[in-house]
């Protein structure tokens, strides 16, 4: 009998899709790597907070944050620490909001992002978060980092 051996590779394209909460992949393999060609991440953020994975994307630096919360919804406590774990905010080079809600301190993340120069973000949601814009951290954050700016 001839003995096949299957061995995983690094992906090869360079985004991927991906839901925070729901997504599983399964590996035998402990290879860290196995991610690292991703550098443009769709998130899908959602309330059904099931255990995730040991994934991690190292070298994401577009990031798009597709929103699927209801009006009025409660977001989950850790929403973006649970995203800490998945991409390092340090690497990104911009982030895109798509969707309608999202929580208010969502630009918190400004502070975690020094390589950031390119913002999209929906007017109503800006909006949304412009109570924050009174902090002058965030404001200096957001005048000295963002090059890009659009509000769709």
């Amino acid at each position: 009998m001839t003995n096949i051996e299957l061995f995983s590779l690094p992906i090869i394209d360079k985004q991927i899709y991906f839901n925070l909460y729901q997504t599983q992949i399964e590996t035998n393999m402990m290879d860290n790597n196995i991610f690292r060609n991703i550098n443009q991440l769709s998130l899908f953020l959602t309330n059904n907070s099931n255990e995730n994975s040991n994934i991690f994307f190292p070298n994401v630096k577009n990031l798009k944050l597709i929103s699927q919360f209801q009006e009025y919804e409660i977001y989950p406590k850790k929403l973006f620490v649970d995203i800490s774990y998945l991409i390092k905010f340090s690497k990104l080079k911009s982030i895109e909001f798509i969707g309608r809600n999202f929580p208010s301190t969502s630009l918190v993340l400004l502070d975690y992002t020094p390589n950031l120069h390119s913002l999209i973000i929906p007017l109503n949601c800006f909006i949304k978060m412009t109570k924050i814009l009174t902090d002058d951290n965030i404001c200096h954050r957001l005048s000295s980092l963002i090059k890009h700016l659009t509000i769709t």
